[in-house]
């Protein structure tokens, strides 16, 4: 009975203080962005990259088909841990991209995220792109008054400048975001605007920076080797990250982690055809 209590009392600490225990993506409690093992190993940069399958620039798109399916344990907690799929389609003009990623702490939370965004290219250099997103909360009634489940929607937008040595990007997040009450506690995420910067300075490396306003920025760089093998090192918003990547026959084996020494490390892995 003992540890039932205290199972229901940590739920409610993680319900209203998910921005502390996940990756520092969201503004509000409610909040989750899905993740990338191979962006998240890198530092997160993500803005200016232009294969890549994150929520954080929907101008972006790959030329082959992308996908990538995977995991991750949030600071040793059992039954913390998030899985997720994302998936590039190209099209003639542009590109199509879907992500599904979940949340999950034990039988009580789940945070669904589902993502759908297309892009055009506009000339041989610009991308322009749309993202909708739709974000489903579910919360076990072990409380009278609490709502077992929530949803809301928001949608983005982006540009992507291609160089051959760099690429810019920019994107305005959770644009038409509404509030999301929890038992009387409404909380909303702004909306704000992210830029990125990626150097390519010699073929097989690449360097990132993405910065928002009043937010540390995240930077990394990524290397790869015979095209074999990639490894990154990052810095995510104060915290350090590391990961690499083996290519096998058929696909790369992915993993990366965020190093916190206060509260544990957090692991990723994954499957991705890149």
């Amino acid at each position: 009975m003992r540890a039932c209590k205290f199972k229901i009392m940590f739920a409610v600490f993680l319900i209203f203080n998910f921005s502390f225990l996940i990756p520092k993506e969201a503004k509000a409690s409610f909040e989750m962005h899905p993740a990338s093992v191979l962006l998240l190993g890198r530092g997160g940069w993500s803005v200016a990259d232009e294969a890549c399958a994150s929520m954080e620039n929907c101008a972006a798109s790959s030329k082959k088909l992308n996908w990538e399916a995977g995991g991750a344990n949030f600071y040793g907690i059992s039954s913390l841990n998030e899985y997720f799929f994302s998936l590039n389609v190209p099209l003639k003009t542009g590109g199509f991209n879907f992500i599904h990623s979940m949340l999950k702490f034990s039988s009580v939370y789940r945070e669904n995220v589902y993502s759908f965004s297309f892009n055009r290219r506009l000339t041989k250099k610009i991308n322009a792109g749309m993202r909708f997103n739709v974000f489903q909360l579910d919360v076990e009634k072990f409380e009278q008054g609490l709502a077992s489940r929530r949803s809301y929607s928001d949608y983005a937008l982006g540009a992507l400048y291609r160089e051959k040595y760099f690429n810019l990007g920019v994107s305005f997040l959770s644009l038409n975001s509404k509030d999301v009450t929890f038992k009387k506690v409404s909380e909303r995420t702004p909306a704000s605007v992210r830029y990125g910067l990626m150097l390519k300075p010699v073929k097989g490396t690449t360097i990132g920076v993405d910065c928002a306003s009043g937010e540390t920025p995240m930077a990394g760089i990524e290397i790869e080797t015979a095209g074999a093998l990639r490894s990154a090192v990052g810095i995510r918003k104060n915290v350090f990250t590391m990961g690499f990547s083996l290519r096998l026959p058929v696909m790369w084996v992915n993993f990366s982690m965020m190093v916190n020494n206060e509260i544990g490390n957090t692991y990723f892995i994954s499957i991705s055809r890149k």
